[in-house]
């Protein structure tokens, strides 16, 4: 996702996680895009027209056997009857991996306490089944 097209993107971060300002989602975006960041980014996949249904930040990393690894993190899907959406996150994961030559692919699930209620995210088990992605507790 380009810097300028991150406005774009806000109102379904905002879905969300209505605590995010825009402001902070422009901090989030300038920290993970640009031509400094050769190695990570943020991915956003959109309709035809222009509407943002699900983006995620990634980020090349080595394993213990110094083979690269793509880290997808930040997962937030609008999850809509009848679309596509997990099929075109899995092809986008699968599409960067093998343009920056990893190995495999990891996705990244925030550390939650056992108490909290939480419902598993649809979109990434999908993408478990679907890519073979190793879940990491960060």
């Amino acid at each position: 996702m380009s810097w300028q097209r991150a406005t774009a993107a806000y109102p379904l971060v905002r879905l969300h996680d209505a605590s995010v300002s825009l402001d902070k989602w422009l901090r989030f975006v300038r920290r993970h895009c640009g031509p400094s960041h050769q190695r990570a980014g943020l991915i956003a996949i959109r309709d035809c027209r222009g509407i943002v249904h699900a983006l995620f930040s990634y980020r090349v990393d080595f394993d213990l056997h110094n083979r690269k690894r793509l880290c997808v993190a930040n997962l937030i899907v609008a999850h809509i009857p009848g679309s596509k959406i997990e099929e075109a996150v899995a092809t986008s994961t699968r599409n960067i991996s093998a343009e920056l030559g990893c190995h495999t692919i990891s996705a990244e699930q925030p550390f939650r306490p056992a108490s909290a209620p939480w419902k598993r995210c649809p979109t990434a088990e999908a993408l478990t089944r679907r890519i073979g992605l190793s879940r990491r507790l960060h």
